[in-house]
């Protein structure tokens, strides 16, 4: 199955740019790297991983979106005179169409909060291993919890053997 692909990149103050790709039909599969092919491999890496966790444990496989059922793309909007002068303003700075500079604040500013969910559900999902590792007794853990230094995304598989 084909699953597509989200790009996008994360500026750091620092100036470092670090490219991510996720997989908006496969929930937490996303890969990153200082490339678009190292992220592309990371992510890649993420969903093999991911799809294989799901069929030795006989849950179903998500079925990937499909072009049919996305909307059109088209949304008519209404702003106040003065932000639409801003964002004309914007834009030619930026030397981009009024249309494409839209388009990039709205993907920044999901891209912000889909990355508040991912650390808010990592925090509760550690708050639950804790909990597990309290009630178990457990003192420490033999294999890595985690597949990619660059992402820092759990291992199904290494969670799977933790928790049993």
């Amino acid at each position: 199955m084909e699953y597509s692909m989200k790009i996008y990149t994360i500026d750091f103050e620092n100036g470092r740019t670090e490219w991510c790709v996720e997989y908006p039909d496969l929930q937490g599969c996303v890969g990153g790297g200082d490339t678009l092919q190292e992220a592309i491999e990371d992510a890649e890496l993420s969903k093999r991983i991911y799809l294989d966790y799901l069929k030795e444990n006989g849950i179903n496989v998500p079925k990937p979106t499909e072009e049919k059922d996305l909307p059109s793309g088209k949304i008519a909007l209404r702003v106040a005179k003065t932000t639409h002068k801003t964002l004309i303003e914007n834009a030619k700075k930026e030397g981009i169409s009024l249309n494409s500079y839209i388009q990039t604040a709205i993907n920044e500013k999901i891209g912000r909060d889909q990355e508040f969910d991912r650390v808010l559900n990592a925090i509760n999902d550690l708050k639950e291993s804790v909990k597990l590792i309290n009630e178990n007794n457990v003192m420490f853990v033999k294999t890595p919890l985690w597949s990619s230094k660059k992402t820092r995304k759990l291992n199904f598989k290494n969670i799977a053997n933790f928790i049993a």
